[in-house]
């Protein structure tokens, strides 16, 4: 894979936030459709966006090729 460049690595960091962003807004109307309640103390809601994000990061740079 090699060295990456700093402009690389700000494409990655700019759409791996973006991602985490459109995930935790579609989890959150998931939670508002179902009418559920998740308590503000529990770290699984953010885990699990962070989770979901990163291999769809991976996939928008690394696969598909998104370059800023």
């Amino acid at each position: 894979m090699g060295v990456w460049s700093l402009d690389r690595l700000w494409t990655y960091v700019l759409v791996l936030i973006t991602t985490a962003i459109g995930v935790a807004a579609l989890g959150a109307g998931i939670v508002l459709v179902i009418d559920s309640e998740i308590p503000g103390s529990d770290p699984a809601p953010i885990a699990i966006v962070w989770a979901i994000a990163y291999p769809i990061t991976f996939v928008l740079v690394n696969r598909i090729g998104i370059r800023l």
